[in-house]
């Protein structure tokens, strides 16, 4: 079955619309029918009328205008019924692929081309989309229509019926010579469409560093390969449906006049009335009118497999977590928030490609109390990113287990894990929507009295009263009407209106002035309160505002304890910090 497999594999995800479908092909298969019928129907009268032969032409005239009518209802039916259909397919197969997103996201996607990710979510799924609400309307109306054309011709003329039948079958043999070609070409074109979009997202993204560092070159030399291989690739696709195409019609043609010719053979010979000769001939046409558009779409059929591969694969993609817990936020937190411990934790990476581990964890323990919290420091690589992504579940643990008040987080629905987690990160990605909408991210159902708290306990009053439009203002395109400290600070007015139980901050002041990193202590600290806090930070500052420093070294944690007490017994976490940074 090849890679038609994946076209029925991906089936189960519309099965909902089957009934939308299979109106679809009732649709349409009237509504070609219909102008087949109508040509039987004036073959018929014009043949009766040079015999002599036509009686009660108000009925024919009737039974003409009846035929158009409908023609006209079958024409709206059939756009209508099958864009609704469309879109429905559509809108469920997009639906899917961004779920499965949320679920790989973001641990999963480490490593992965998003510009190859966006091709698969909307240029493959497009395709599909067309495949299922329209493609495979085509196919079963050109088996459909042919098979009622062989019984009517079968009636007056067996052997007429057997002609048709065998070149039918000839056209379909000559067509499948080359559908291995077709799919060769069409897997190839949306793979470096894939790519091509890649490198297009990728400039985009790091536009600012091409300008900065005068890169546009060596920017434009790799997009314009990547265009080059894609345009290759598409020409060969196009090249070859364009020979099948042009080869179809060409062999459909000669058959379309050996058929005319063949009912007037039978005519003459006898087996039926020379009247109904281009009635018959009309009727044949229903054999290959259906098969000419089915093998036309056929060319097409290279990229809707291949593109059916390239969704299957995605939607099968092993996920790095698997949600089954079972407990809810509040069946871990007391009134009291309690603690958080990474007991003998392990951790290690694995490429996907050779399966070879990397080792980042490997022994790591330390427990943080409410109301407390804890700095990792370590030198870059040693593990402190990765400690901090096991705690929300990017990954799971190799060995040992991370539990909140006991419960080891695997026994918590994910959902429920990360509402109680807060994260104000080094990098704020802000949406291009207004301060509010970025705001209530955190809560979505949060009123203007939480908003406004939240935006006083970050100190972040002074920029909205600024603003134009206040937290109605729009920021931009990754927050860039903001400074970064504004940045922070509105992440931080995030993190108190979501009031989540533990917080993390990943070295959220290592850029910052110090007029911003002073307002954003003073917001900081604050938030700690009651709170379980974890924080990455190489400044000096933070690490002593922390109540307890836990050490990193090469993937173990080499000390835990107050900033003194690491300092004097740790030679390592001295040398890490530089003997100059405990210079007053």
């Amino acid at each position: 079955m090849g890679k038609m497999k994946y076209v029925f594999l991906l089936s189960k995800y519309i099965k909902n619309y089957r009934i939308n479908v299979i109106l679809c092909v009732i649709i349409h298969a009237l509504y070609k029918s219909l102008p087949i019928c109508l040509g039987f129907e004036t073959a018929l009268i014009v043949s009766k009328a040079m015999s002599g032969t036509l009686t009660s032409p108000v009925m024919h005239f009737l039974i003409v205008l009846a035929m158009v009518i409908g023609m006209a209802v079958l024409n709206y039916l059939d756009i209508y019924v099958s864009h609704d259909a469309a879109y429905k397919i559509l809108t469920t197969l997009r639906g899917v692929s961004y779920e499965k997103i949320a679920r790989l996201a973001p641990a999963g996607l480490e490593g992965e081309k998003s510009g190859d990710i966006m091709s698969i979510v909307l240029e493959d799924v497009e395709i599909l989309e067309w495949f299922y609400a329209h493609s495979i309307i085509q196919v079963f109306v050109a088996i459909i229509l042919p098979v009622i054309s062989f019984i009517i011709v079968g009636c007056f003329s067996p052997e007429f019926s057997l002609i048709l039948i065998a070149f039918s079958i000839i056209i379909l043999l000559i067509s499948g010579r080359k559908n291995s070609k077709a799919d060769r070409y069409g897997s190839e074109t949306q793979s470096r469409l894939g790519e091509l979009n890649a490198v297009i997202i990728d400039g985009i993204q790091g536009l600012k560093e091409i300008i900065t560092f005068r890169g546009f070159r060596a920017y434009f030399k790799k997009m314009f390969r990547y265009n080059d291989d894609y345009n290759k690739a598409y020409f060969d696709y196009s090249r070859e449906a364009v020979e099948e195409v042009t080869n179809t019609n060409l062999i459909i043609g000669i058959s379309s006049v050996i058929s005319a010719v063949a009912g007037v053979y039978f005519a003459i010979k006898g087996e039926y009335s020379t009247e109904f000769v281009l009635p018959l001939i009309a009727v044949s046409s229903m054999v290959y009118s259906p098969l000419s558009e089915m093998l036309s779409m056929k060319s097409n059929y290279g990229r809707i497999f291949a593109a059916a591969g390239r969704v299957f694969d995605f939607l099968n993609e092993e996920e790095p977590v698997i949600n089954n817990g079972r407990l809810n936020a509040k069946d871990v937190m007391s009134e009291n928030v309690g603690e958080l411990a990474f007991n003998n934790v392990g951790f290690a990476y694995k490429d996907r490609e050779t399966g070879a581990e990397n080792k980042v964890i490997k022994d790591v323990s330390f427990t943080v109390e409410e109301g407390k919290s804890v700095v990792l420091v370590g030198s870059s690589g040693s593990g402190k990113s990765t400690l901090i992504k096991l705690l929300q579940r990017f990954w799971d643990v190799d060995k040992g287990s991370i539990t909140i008040n006991e419960n080891d987080i695997k026994d918590i629905k994910i959902e429920e894990l990360r509402k109680m987690i807060s994260v104000i990160p080094q990098d704020v990605y802000l949406f291009n929507r207004s301060i509010e909408e970025n705001l209530k991210l955190a809560k979505e159902d949060a009123g203007d009295v939480e908003i406004k708290k939240a935006l006083q306990d970050a100190n972040v009053m002074d920029l909205i009263n600024r603003l134009p439009e206040g937290i109605k203002t729009v920021v931009g395109e990754r927050g860039a009407s903001l400074s970064g400290g504004e940045k922070q600070r509105i992440s931080i007015a995030r993190a108190f209106l979501k009031d989540s139980p533990i917080l993390i901050m990943d070295e959220i002041t290592a850029s910052l002035d110090y007029e911003n990193e002073n307002k954003i202590n003073e917001s900081l600290n604050e938030l700690k309160k009651g709170r379980i806090t974890l924080m990455i930070a190489h400044r000096l500052s933070t690490i002593k505002s922390a109540d307890y420093v836990a050490f990193i070294n090469d993937g173990v944690c080499e000390a835990f304890g107050t900033f003194d007490e690491v300092y004097e017994a740790n030679e390592n976490f001295r040398r890490v910090l530089g003997e100059d940074l405990m210079k007053p």
